[in-house]
Protein backbone atom coordinates (compact mmCIF):
# COMPACT_ATOMS: atom_id res chain seq x y z
CA UNK A 1 0.00 0.00 0.00
CA UNK A 2 1.40 3.41 -0.94
CA UNK A 3 0.59 6.88 0.43
CA UNK A 4 -0.04 9.61 -2.11
CA UNK A 5 1.37 13.04 -1.30
CA UNK A 6 0.85 16.38 -2.82
CA UNK A 7 3.21 19.36 -2.82
CA UNK A 8 2.00 22.84 -1.81
CA UNK A 9 3.19 26.07 -3.41
CA UNK A 10 5.65 26.56 -0.55
CA UNK A 11 7.23 23.15 -1.16
CA UNK A 12 5.62 21.41 1.75
CA UNK A 13 4.13 18.00 1.04
CA UNK A 14 0.91 16.70 2.53
CA UNK A 15 -0.92 13.39 2.18
CA UNK A 16 -3.88 13.37 -0.21
CA UNK A 17 -7.34 12.32 1.08
CA UNK A 18 -9.40 9.67 -0.69
CA UNK A 19 -12.90 8.29 -0.03
CA UNK A 20 -13.85 4.71 0.78
CA UNK A 21 -13.70 3.81 -2.90
CA UNK A 22 -10.27 5.30 -3.44
CA UNK A 23 -11.55 8.37 -5.31
CA UNK A 24 -9.38 11.42 -4.82
CA UNK A 25 -11.03 14.09 -2.73
CA UNK A 26 -9.76 17.48 -3.74
CA UNK A 27 -10.97 21.01 -2.94
CA UNK A 28 -10.60 23.61 -5.59
CA UNK A 29 -9.97 27.27 -5.19
CA UNK A 30 -13.08 29.16 -4.01
CA UNK A 31 -14.80 30.82 -6.94
CA UNK A 32 -16.81 34.02 -7.25
CA UNK A 33 -20.22 34.13 -5.47
CA UNK A 34 -23.21 33.17 -7.65
CA UNK A 35 -26.25 35.29 -8.45
CA UNK A 36 -29.29 35.66 -6.19
CA UNK A 37 -31.56 32.64 -6.29
CA UNK A 38 -35.40 32.65 -6.44
CA UNK A 39 -37.26 33.65 -3.25
CA UNK A 40 -38.26 30.84 -0.97
CA UNK A 41 -41.74 30.12 0.39
CA UNK A 42 -43.25 32.37 3.06
CA UNK A 43 -42.66 31.17 6.55
CA UNK A 44 -45.24 30.76 9.29
CA UNK A 45 -46.66 34.07 10.69
CA UNK A 46 -45.00 35.26 13.83
CA UNK A 47 -46.71 35.89 17.13
CA UNK A 48 -48.58 39.10 18.10
CA UNK A 49 -46.20 41.94 18.73
CA UNK A 50 -46.34 44.45 21.56
CA UNK A 51 -49.04 47.17 21.56
CA UNK A 52 -48.06 50.27 19.63
CA UNK A 53 -48.13 53.81 20.93
CA UNK A 54 -51.49 55.64 21.30
CA UNK A 55 -52.55 57.47 18.14
CA UNK A 56 -53.80 61.02 17.72
CA UNK A 57 -57.51 61.66 18.59
CA UNK A 58 -59.90 61.11 15.66
CA UNK A 59 -62.65 63.37 14.27
CA UNK A 60 -65.74 61.39 15.32
CA UNK A 61 -68.60 62.49 17.57
CA UNK A 62 -67.28 65.38 19.63
CA UNK A 63 -67.16 64.93 23.38
CA UNK A 64 -68.58 65.73 25.78
CA UNK A 65 -72.07 65.11 24.40
CA UNK A 66 -74.13 68.21 23.70
CA UNK A 67 -77.10 69.44 25.73
CA UNK A 68 -80.60 67.98 25.39
CA UNK A 69 -82.13 68.84 22.05
CA UNK A 70 -78.80 69.59 20.39
CA UNK A 71 -77.97 68.09 17.01
CA UNK A 72 -74.80 67.46 15.06
CA UNK A 73 -73.86 69.44 12.00
CA UNK A 74 -70.87 69.18 9.69
CA UNK A 75 -68.43 72.10 9.76
CA UNK A 76 -65.54 71.87 7.27
CA UNK A 77 -66.08 68.11 7.10
CA UNK A 78 -65.94 67.64 10.89
CA UNK A 79 -68.97 66.86 13.16
CA UNK A 80 -69.73 69.65 15.63
CA UNK A 81 -72.54 70.39 18.06
CA UNK A 82 -74.87 73.15 16.91
CA UNK A 83 -75.11 76.14 19.20
CA UNK A 84 -78.18 78.22 19.93
CA UNK A 85 -77.66 80.50 16.95
CA UNK A 86 -77.76 77.78 14.33
CA UNK A 87 -80.88 77.07 12.24
CA UNK A 88 -83.07 74.07 12.90
CA UNK A 89 -82.01 70.86 11.17
CA UNK A 90 -83.74 70.29 7.82
CA UNK A 91 -86.84 68.16 7.96
CA UNK A 92 -87.00 64.98 5.87
CA UNK A 93 -88.76 65.43 2.54
CA UNK A 94 -92.52 64.94 2.45
CA UNK A 95 -93.45 61.49 1.13
CA UNK A 96 -95.96 63.08 -1.29
CA UNK A 97 -95.78 66.60 -2.71
CA UNK A 98 -98.20 68.24 -5.15
CA UNK A 99 -95.74 70.18 -7.29
CA UNK A 100 -97.89 72.27 -9.66
CA UNK A 101 -100.66 73.32 -7.29
CA UNK A 102 -101.04 76.84 -8.69
CA UNK A 103 -101.29 75.70 -12.31
CA UNK A 104 -103.58 72.68 -11.83
CA UNK A 105 -105.42 73.39 -8.58
CA UNK A 106 -107.76 76.20 -9.61
CA UNK A 107 -107.46 77.78 -6.16
CA UNK A 108 -110.46 79.84 -5.05
CA UNK A 109 -111.37 81.75 -1.90
CA UNK A 110 -114.67 81.53 0.01
CA UNK A 111 -116.28 83.99 -2.44
CA UNK A 112 -115.34 81.82 -5.41
CA UNK A 113 -112.64 84.20 -6.65
CA UNK A 114 -109.45 82.76 -8.12
CA UNK A 115 -106.42 83.53 -5.95
CA UNK A 116 -102.66 83.08 -6.13
CA UNK A 117 -101.26 82.67 -2.60
CA UNK A 118 -97.47 82.95 -2.11
CA UNK A 119 -97.27 79.28 -1.11
CA UNK A 120 -100.10 77.47 -2.95
CA UNK A 121 -99.64 74.05 -1.35
CA UNK A 122 -99.36 75.49 2.14
CA UNK A 123 -102.53 77.51 1.59
CA UNK A 124 -104.68 74.76 0.09
CA UNK A 125 -103.63 72.16 2.68
CA UNK A 126 -104.57 74.56 5.49
CA UNK A 127 -108.19 74.92 4.31
CA UNK A 128 -111.05 73.24 6.27
CA UNK A 129 -111.92 71.24 3.15
CA UNK A 130 -108.50 69.55 3.00
CA UNK A 131 -108.97 65.80 3.61
CA UNK A 132 -112.62 66.50 4.41
CA UNK A 133 -115.19 65.26 1.92
CA UNK A 134 -117.98 66.51 4.20
CA UNK A 135 -116.99 70.13 3.48
CA UNK A 136 -118.79 71.10 0.28
CA UNK A 137 -117.58 74.71 0.10
CA UNK A 138 -115.87 75.99 -3.04
CA UNK A 139 -112.99 77.40 -1.02
CA UNK A 140 -109.81 75.46 -1.70
CA UNK A 141 -109.20 73.51 -4.88
CA UNK A 142 -111.51 73.53 -7.88
CA UNK A 143 -109.45 71.25 -10.06
CA UNK A 144 -109.99 70.55 -13.74
CA UNK A 145 -112.02 67.50 -14.68
CA UNK A 146 -109.67 66.16 -17.37
CA UNK A 147 -106.38 66.97 -19.06
CA UNK A 148 -107.82 67.22 -22.56
CA UNK A 149 -106.98 70.88 -23.18
CA UNK A 150 -103.99 73.05 -22.47
CA UNK A 151 -105.89 74.94 -19.77
CA UNK A 152 -106.74 71.75 -17.89
CA UNK A 153 -103.42 70.56 -16.49
CA UNK A 154 -103.10 67.34 -14.54
CA UNK A 155 -101.75 67.64 -11.00
CA UNK A 156 -98.13 66.52 -10.86
CA UNK A 157 -96.82 64.69 -7.80
CA UNK A 158 -93.32 63.95 -6.55
CA UNK A 159 -92.93 60.92 -4.27
CA UNK A 160 -90.42 59.88 -1.63
CA UNK A 161 -90.39 56.59 0.32
CA UNK A 162 -93.78 55.34 -0.91
CA UNK A 163 -93.09 51.74 -2.01
CA UNK A 164 -95.74 49.35 -0.58
CA UNK A 165 -97.85 52.20 0.83
CA UNK A 166 -101.42 53.20 0.03
CA UNK A 167 -102.47 56.66 -1.11
CA UNK A 168 -106.15 57.60 -0.85
CA UNK A 169 -107.41 60.57 -2.88
CA UNK A 170 -110.50 62.48 -1.75
CA UNK A 171 -112.86 64.23 -4.16
CA UNK A 172 -116.30 65.76 -4.06
CA UNK A 173 -118.52 67.21 -6.75
CA UNK A 174 -121.33 69.73 -6.54
CA UNK A 175 -123.81 69.27 -9.36
CA UNK A 176 -127.09 70.76 -10.52
CA UNK A 177 -130.14 68.90 -11.85
CA UNK A 178 -132.65 70.90 -13.81
CA UNK A 179 -135.24 68.20 -14.35
CA UNK A 180 -137.02 65.76 -12.08
CA UNK A 181 -135.71 62.64 -13.74
CA UNK A 182 -133.23 59.90 -13.14
CA UNK A 183 -129.59 60.70 -13.75
CA UNK A 184 -126.45 58.62 -14.08
CA UNK A 185 -122.82 59.34 -13.56
CA UNK A 186 -119.36 57.83 -13.44
CA UNK A 187 -116.17 59.17 -11.88
CA UNK A 188 -112.85 57.55 -12.73
CA UNK A 189 -109.46 58.38 -11.26
CA UNK A 190 -106.11 57.23 -12.64
CA UNK A 191 -102.35 57.86 -12.77
CA UNK A 192 -100.09 57.99 -15.82
CA UNK A 193 -98.06 55.01 -14.56
CA UNK A 194 -98.87 51.34 -13.96
CA UNK A 195 -96.74 51.38 -10.79
CA UNK A 196 -99.66 52.92 -8.85
CA UNK A 197 -102.59 50.48 -8.94
CA UNK A 198 -106.20 51.09 -7.93
CA UNK A 199 -107.29 48.85 -5.02
CA UNK A 200 -110.48 50.44 -3.68
CA UNK A 201 -113.20 52.97 -4.53
CA UNK A 202 -115.76 54.45 -2.14
CA UNK A 203 -118.49 56.55 -3.72
CA UNK A 204 -122.21 56.89 -4.42
CA UNK A 205 -124.30 54.75 -6.71
CA UNK A 206 -123.90 55.36 -10.40
CA UNK A 207 -127.62 55.99 -10.91
CA UNK A 208 -130.05 57.83 -8.67
CA UNK A 209 -133.54 59.32 -8.81
CA UNK A 210 -134.06 62.75 -7.32
CA UNK A 211 -135.59 66.19 -7.58
CA UNK A 212 -134.15 69.19 -9.35
CA UNK A 213 -131.62 71.27 -7.42
CA UNK A 214 -127.97 71.37 -6.38
CA UNK A 215 -126.48 68.30 -4.74
CA UNK A 216 -123.14 66.95 -3.59
CA UNK A 217 -121.33 63.64 -3.88
CA UNK A 218 -118.01 62.40 -2.48
CA UNK A 219 -115.51 59.78 -3.63
CA UNK A 220 -112.37 58.16 -2.27
CA UNK A 221 -109.91 56.36 -4.54
CA UNK A 222 -107.18 54.21 -2.95
CA UNK A 223 -104.04 53.17 -4.84
CA UNK A 224 -101.11 50.91 -3.92
CA UNK A 225 -97.50 51.78 -4.84
CA UNK A 226 -96.18 48.53 -6.30
CA UNK A 227 -92.72 50.05 -6.78
CA UNK A 228 -90.72 52.99 -5.50
CA UNK A 229 -91.98 55.83 -7.71
CA UNK A 230 -90.45 59.29 -8.02
CA UNK A 231 -93.21 61.18 -9.85
CA UNK A 232 -96.57 60.78 -11.59
CA UNK A 233 -99.45 62.82 -12.99
CA UNK A 234 -103.00 62.42 -11.67
CA UNK A 235 -106.07 62.45 -13.87
CA UNK A 236 -109.78 61.73 -13.64
CA UNK A 237 -112.92 61.95 -15.74
CA UNK A 238 -116.54 62.61 -14.83
CA UNK A 239 -119.37 61.67 -17.16
CA UNK A 240 -123.07 62.10 -16.47
CA UNK A 241 -126.58 62.29 -17.86
CA UNK A 242 -129.31 64.46 -16.40
CA UNK A 243 -126.74 66.82 -14.79
CA UNK A 244 -126.50 70.32 -16.23
CA UNK A 245 -123.58 71.76 -14.25
CA UNK A 246 -120.94 70.48 -11.87
CA UNK A 247 -117.62 71.41 -10.22
CA UNK A 248 -114.92 69.01 -9.12
CA UNK A 249 -113.07 69.63 -5.85
CA UNK A 250 -109.89 67.81 -4.87
CA UNK A 251 -109.88 67.44 -1.08
CA UNK A 252 -106.35 66.11 -0.63
CA UNK A 253 -104.83 62.69 0.04
CA UNK A 254 -103.96 60.31 2.83
CA UNK A 255 -100.74 58.24 2.71
CA UNK A 256 -100.50 55.22 5.02
CA UNK A 257 -99.09 51.72 5.41
CA UNK A 258 -101.19 48.81 4.18
CA UNK A 259 -101.96 47.71 7.76
CA UNK A 260 -103.23 51.16 8.72
CA UNK A 261 -105.31 51.29 5.54
CA UNK A 262 -106.90 47.89 6.25
CA UNK A 263 -107.60 48.82 9.88
CA UNK A 264 -109.22 52.09 8.90
CA UNK A 265 -111.49 50.30 6.41
CA UNK A 266 -112.42 47.72 9.04
CA UNK A 267 -113.31 50.41 11.59
CA UNK A 268 -115.42 52.20 8.97
CA UNK A 269 -117.37 48.99 8.27
CA UNK A 270 -117.90 48.37 11.99
CA UNK A 271 -119.14 51.92 12.51
CA UNK A 272 -121.56 51.53 9.62
CA UNK A 273 -122.89 48.28 11.10
CA UNK A 274 -123.37 49.97 14.46
CA UNK A 275 -125.25 52.78 12.76
CA UNK A 276 -127.52 50.32 10.96
CA UNK A 277 -128.24 48.42 14.17
CA UNK A 278 -129.56 51.64 15.65
CA UNK A 279 -132.08 52.15 12.85
CA UNK A 280 -135.60 51.30 14.03
CA UNK A 281 -137.83 50.01 11.29
CA UNK A 282 -141.31 51.45 11.89
CA UNK A 283 -143.28 48.33 10.98
CA UNK A 284 -146.86 47.70 12.09
CA UNK A 285 -146.75 44.03 13.06
CA UNK A 286 -150.54 43.90 13.50
CA UNK A 287 -151.28 44.82 9.91
CA UNK A 288 -151.78 42.10 7.36
CA UNK A 289 -149.08 41.58 4.78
Amino acid sequence: MATLYGTQSNGETLPVLVDQFGNLLAKGIEGQPGGEGPPGKDGEPGGEGPQGPKGDPGEGVPLPYGPDGAYLRIVSGVPAWADGGDPEPPLPPEPVIWTNVQESGGLKDSAGNSIEPPNPFEWVSSQPSWLNNDDYTTQGTNVSRTAETGSEKQPLFEFNDVFGKVITLLFNIDYTKDKDKAYAWALECFWDTTEIGLINVNGPDKTEQGQAGTFYAAWEFSFLFSRETTSAALGWSFSSTGVSKYNTHFRGWRLEDQGAFALRRQLAVENELKRLRGVIMDIDKQSQT
